[in-house]
């Protein structure tokens, strides 16, 4: 199963890779007396987010009197929370970007439901697990990428497949599963791991279906089961009675 994977993900012709300074953002900012030239140093490699940086830092949102030119008065004005997730989200759109001349992916609606569902994740984890927020928004931008590796390999077909999924009223994954005896979250897995993100990540995405099969570290377990909570949050007006029985099962222990 894994080789049918790796082949797969092989198969795909210019596969876009992932920005990894946003993640290295996320580690620097997570200590809060890291000095900002040290942050301006990492960011300023990133022509893009440095100019996104500075594009929301003049924006009328913050109203400041004179225009910022300087990266590092930019950070300051942002603060380190809005920074990492401009960071973070400029670096997975740009991913999602790569695939946007695949005729079968809908960019604009796959980048919708994946920002929110980040967003859920996110807002769940101020409540139950602050310190690992950054780690979930990223999961919840991440989770469906595999879905985009099998549209670019599969076309007309994975296609299809969601059409069946979405008539049945069923999870597309349940279908994957069927037919091609892996699912996206696999994918999706496989290709973290050849980005080289961090393992947690890589578990999140893998098992965000199927929580209960995931059998490796207890101490990121919780994580990966706030994934399925935010489906069904997301999912609550379809069935409200249904949903809210299966988000109330859920424990943060």
């Amino acid at each position: 199963m894994t080789d049918s994977v790796e082949m797969l993900i092989n198969q795909v012709e210019k596969l876009p890779t992932i920005n990894t300074v946003a993640f290295e953002v996320i580690q620097l900012c997570s200590d809060k007396e890291i000095p900002i030239p040290r942050l301006v140093k990492v960011v300023s490699s990133d022509q893009s987010l440095t100019a996104q940086i500075l594009k929301v830092a003049n924006s009328s949102y913050f109203n400041y009197p004179r225009t910022i030119y300087s990266l590092d008065r930019a950070i300051v004005i942002l603060g380190f929370n809005l920074l990492k997730d401009i960071a973070v989200s400029l670096s997975i759109f740009s991913v999602y970007r790569g695939f946007q001349s695949n005729k079968y992916i809908d960019v604009a609606a796959q980048w919708k439901h994946s920002l929110v569902t980040g967003i859920v994740l996110k807002s769940l984890a101020d409540n139950y697990d602050p310190e690992n927020k950054d780690f979930l928004y990223v999961s919840g931008l991440l989770h469906d990428i595999g879905k985009l590796v099998l549209f670019e390999n599969m076309g007309e077909d994975y296609y299809l497949l969601q059409e069946k999924s979405r008539q049945e009223q069923k999870q597309i994954y349940q279908f994957e599963k069927k037919f091609f005896s892996f699912t996206h979250a696999e994918v999706g897995a496989r290709l973290l791991e050849k980005w080289h993100l961090p393992a947690s990540t890589v578990a999140s995405i893998e098992y965000h279906h199927e929580p209960d099969l995931y059998t490796g570290e207890n101490d990121i377990s919780p994580w990966i089961r706030f994934r399925p909570v935010s489906f069904n949050i997301l999912r609550i007006r379809l069935n409200p009675s249904r949903r809210w029985r299966k988000i109330r099962k859920f424990s943060p222990n």
